[in-house]
């Protein structure tokens, strides 16, 4: 009998030990791949490297400097999503209020209302000017834009969460109304994400960067929440598991979003870039509205590595090693490739990725971009590591990406600028039926 008791208290010790082991892997953090210093990038193509292979012999002064890369920002300084998934209306699965803080749209509230069809509805207040465009990024698109009133017309913060109270009519004419006021008494552990509003994505027309500083969750505990249309409520979803200790639904905000649109797709001019600032070896210059940052070379050329915005005080940068090569100097029949990372506050992570370039005949240079590497989390509680494993959509979306691209010289009375064709391609995984639901089961 004590033999048995003995291994019964053996197999109680692996069982529990395993549980603890199992828990540390799906808890731990994510290490970030080492990234070479910025003075790495002044060696560009070297001699070591073998540029005199790689570039035409031509005079530099007679090569354009172009830039492939455009980093788009759009003003939505807050935002909050709520789903009732569970509880659904005939028509919309939930609601994400954003406010606009100026900019090219204005400042203001939007409100965009998750359809069944997988389709978007958006409202906006007067005065903001809204592309319709930039909506082919939800799912299959936008169904409707419409002008509302709201009223009332609350999106605020603070150190207990978030307080919002909004009401609206919706297409049908029905009222909407959204109500969240949270106090619980513990203080929060908010941390940074990489909404994965690309991964329902059918047709990209960019790579979306919609980076969340201090993400967080809906408390249970303390918070009064209401969700109804045409007075009928609907239960708000629930998250199975707690964060950071507290049981929590499935509605999250983010106080302050940083949002860029990486290469959007179009067919357009590319003018040269124009400089800035050279203080050898560094070299600045600007396109599009993207600050270009690169080195110049022992042969003369200008290799680009880095390409950034500035978003609400923050900056978003696309870091290239080894550089970018002078493009139009490259000679036909060459390539290159290298690794990219898109970077910005630190708790937000990085997107890691490959590019390659190959220059054809008449100067034609064919591009790649694949952002092979997905994201990787930056620092977060165990609880949100555990959520970012368990649900793949997260970390996994950016690397259904490819980004192709055709450079080639204009007309020649376009004054010396080259045509970009270039578009975004799904490249594997089944996109969900709509981008409010990271397969989470209920609790």
């Amino acid at each position: 009998m004590g033999g048995w008791r003995r291994i019964l208290g053996f197999g109680v010790v692996i069982v529990v030990g395993a549980g603890g082991a199992l828990a540390w892997i799906l808890t731990r953090s994510f290490p970030q791949e080492p990234w070479p210093p910025a003075e790495a990038s002044f060696q560009g193509w070297s001699p070591e490297e073998g540029w005199s292979a790689l570039y035409r012999a031509d005079p530099p002064s007679e090569e354009p400097i172009l830039s492939p890369f455009h980093l788009v920002s759009d003003p939505i300084g807050a935002l909050l999503l709520a789903n009732v998934e569970g509880d659904p209306d005939e028509i919309y699965l939930g609601f994400e209020p954003q406010w606009f803080t100026g900019g090219w749209a204005g400042e203001g509230m939007v409100v965009l209302g998750w359809r069944t069809d997988g389709l978007v509805d958006v409202f906006h207040e007067s005065g903001i000017q809204l592309d319709p465009e930039l909506y082919r990024i939800t799912g299959e698109g936008m169904h409707r834009m419409a002008e509302r009133e709201f009223r009332p017309r609350t999106l605020e913060f603070g150190p207990a969460g978030v307080h919002m109270d909004l009401g609206f009519h919706d297409l049908e004419g029905r009222r909407v109304e959204l109500f969240v006021r949270e106090t619980h008494p513990r203080p929060r552990r908010p941390f940074g994400l990489l909404a994965p509003v690309g991964g329902a994505a059918v047709r990209p027309p960019a790579l979306p960067m919609v980076l969340l500083r201090d993400f967080d969750f809906v408390r249970r505990r303390g918070t009064e929440i209401r969700l109804a249309i045409d007075g009928r409520e609907h239960a708000p979803d629930p998250l199975a598991f707690p964060m950071s200790g507290a049981r929590v639904w499935f509605w999250r905000y983010s106080p302050r979003s940083v949002v860029v649109r990486m290469n959007p797709e179009d067919r357009v001019l590319v003018e040269p870039v124009v400089p800035l600032g050279v203080d050898r070896p560094t070299w600045s210059g600007s396109s599009q509205g993207t600050r270009v940052d690169g080195v110049v070379g022992p042969h003369g050329r200008v290799e680009l590595h880095r390409f950034s915005v500035e978003t609400g005080g923050d900056t978003v940068a696309v870091e290239l090693h080894p550089p970018l090569p002078h493009l139009t100097a490259m000679g036909t029949g060459t390539r290159s490739q290298g690794r990219f990372r898109i970077a910005s506050h630190p708790s937000l992570g990085t997107v890691d990725g490959e590019w390659s370039v190959v220059a054809e005949d008449e100067g034609r240079i064919r591009m790649e971009l694949i952002p092979s590497g997905g994201w990787s989390p930056g620092p977060a509680p165990r609880s949100a590591n555990f959520l970012f494993r368990v649900v793949d959509l997260f970390r996994g979306w950016p690397a259904t990406y490819r980004w192709e691209a055709v450079l080639e010289p204009a007309s020649a009375d376009a004054g010396g600028a080259f045509t970009l064709d270039a578009r975004w391609i799904r490249t594997g995984g089944d996109p969900p039926p709509n981008p409010t639901s990271h397969q989470v089961p209920d609790g």
